[in-house]
């Protein structure tokens, strides 16, 4: 379209990734953690950040089999993050696993993060 709405996150931190289930839940990943935003009339909140900081990458699978959505996050020091309850309860998954992740894509069987110096890996998904 040609008319775009301006939201804030009450916060000047830069952001890198932005993912949504649909318009009622929008995930945003920056330098200093995790944002949702729940649709229209609602503002942007900080939500549990897990164990990383320097988010650059986030992507996530809507309507997992217990119902919420199990999100995925990487950024500084190559390691990835997993949240089965749309960011409520992080755990490290994968830590150390070299440079910095910049990329996450999965296709809900697989997951693949990409960063630094060429590193690409790829890796099966739970159902």
């Amino acid at each position: 379209g040609t008319t775009w709405a301006r939201h804030t996150i009450g916060s000047l931190t830069p952001l890198h990734a932005v993912w949504g289930s649909g318009r009622n839940n929008v995930i945003a990943a920056g330098d200093h953690g995790l944002y949702h935003y729940g649709g229209t009339g609602t503002s942007w909140r900080p939500i549990n950040s897990g164990p990383l900081s320097g988010y650059q990458a986030l992507w996530g699978r809507a309507g997992s089999t217990d119902g919420d959505t199990v999100l995925y996050a990487a950024g500084a020091g190559g390691t990835i993050a997993r949240s089965p309850n749309n960011g409520q309860s992080w755990a490290t998954t994968l830590e150390r696993l070299g440079p910095s992740f910049t990329a996450l894509w999965g296709d809900g069987a697989r997951l693949y993060v990409g960063g630094a110096q060429g590193a690409i890996l790829s890796h099966e998904l739970p159902p």
